[in-house]
């Protein structure tokens, strides 16, 4: 994430909300030069699931989802989801139907967008 002061705390609360229960969220600050990392940390508000990294230097979008991807520690079926700091979860049953999908259709891969 990078400068979305204006999203974040949202952005943060809607994952919190997820009635799917068992996810970790890695947030990556890439060096913003707003509020983005004090509303950050007021959202997250000691919740276990979320860990921030804050980048002591510029790394840019694909290095920050390879580090985040590295921070999570993925084990094999596991679902990585990758979601900027300016998106959002639509409600708060997205994890829950992504967890049925890949269970129900044996999916490997997904892309999607939402309006």
């Amino acid at each position: 994430m990078y400068n979305v002061e204006q999203w974040i705390e949202e952005n943060i609360e809607l994952i919190k909300k997820q009635t799917y229960p068992n996810f970790q969220v890695i947030l990556i600050d890439d060096i913003s030069s707003d509020e983005t990392i004090v509303r950050a940390l007021k959202a997250i508000n000691g919740d276990p699931r979320f860990k921030l990294i804050i980048n002591q230097e510029k790394k840019y979008k694909t290095r920050n989802v390879v580090d985040g991807i590295t921070y999570a520690k993925p084990q094999e079926d596991d679902v990585l989801i990758l979601l900027d700091g300016d998106d959002k979860f639509a409600h708060e049953n997205v994890l829950s139907i992504i967890e049925r999908t890949y269970k129900t259709q044996g999916c490997w891969m997904t892309y999607g967008s939402y309006e």
